[in-house]
């Protein structure tokens, strides 16, 4: 548990959240922490990330009818990673931790090059991404400190971790509270077809071996061609009755079915 906790709290790094320096002008802010805003214009541009990432997994025409009991838990969830996002870089501030100026530059090329490749080779996918982000006012200086808070909460985390390392309870506490991420898997079924998720369940208690094949056969999302696999995600990334299920799981434990939007 120990080894693993370090990529356990750390979101996905295309979005990561990037809060800019809050300032103390209240009068567009969605929360204020000691007389320091979080400005709309950031929040808005952070769900439109998030929302990004959803759309990705679970096709682009997601949100189309998408209406509050969709998007609300996603905002409040949303609003909450960012004051903890602000709490802990505030805390690192405080601690003098945080990459240095060189590995930003250089981890910052490197990124931009593998997302958007190179003037004699710009990457396939590039300028669809950047077509995206100038739909939301998402400019490289928000990349850079997306980078750059997304470092400094590994290693102001993993400072805390080499500090309380002999301490089963406070690691537990940590995981709780922290920005955890899990890795999982599903396969997804119409909701009119709960007699087939009973019995893929039945199927995958005895033998959970048989997942990755049974979801390429049976699952009706983009993630049935690796076998499920939905990789690492946070809490804004998925709807919240998967996200329960999948964060209360056991590890290598195939969970019952779960009905959601």
């Amino acid at each position: 548990m120990k080894k693993m906790l370090i990529g356990l709290l750390i979101g996905l790094m295309m979005f990561s959240l990037a809060c800019s320096s809050p300032s103390t002008n209240t009068d567009d802010a969605v929360a204020t922490i000691d007389g320091e805003s979080i400005s709309r214009a950031e929040f808005n541009r952070n769900l439109a990330l998030i929302k990004y990432n959803i759309t990705m997994r679970q096709g682009p025409n997601y949100f189309d009818d998408a209406g509050d009991e969709v998007l609300d838990p996603l905002r409040e969830q949303l609003l909450e990673d960012m004051i903890d996002e602000h709490l802990i870089l505030r805390e690192a501030k405080k601690a003098d931790i945080g990459p240095t100026e060189e590995y930003m530059d250089d981890y910052y090329s490197r990124y931009m090059e593998a997302t958007f490749g190179t003037a004699d080779a710009p990457s396939e996918a590039g300028k669809a991404i950047r077509e995206f982000l100038d739909e939301n006012d998402i400019d490289d200086d928000f990349l850079f400190r997306m980078l750059l808070n997304d470092q400094t909460n590994r290693e102001y985390i993993a400072s805390i971790q080499r500090s309380i390392e002999d301490d089963e309870d406070k690691y537990d506490q940590l995981l709780k509270n922290s920005i955890a991420q899990v890795r999982g898997a599903h396969i997804l079924v119409p909701l009119d077809q709960k007699d087939l998720a009973d019995e893929l369940y039945q199927t995958l208690k005895d033998d959970p071996t048989q997942f990755g094949e049974l979801a390429k056969q049976n699952s009706i999302d983009g993630s049935a061609q690796d076998g499920g696999d939905l990789g690492y995600f946070v809490r804004t990334e998925m709807v919240p009755e998967f996200n329960d299920a999948s964060f209360d799981a056991e590890v290598g434990v195939v969970t019952e079915p779960v009905e959601s939007q």
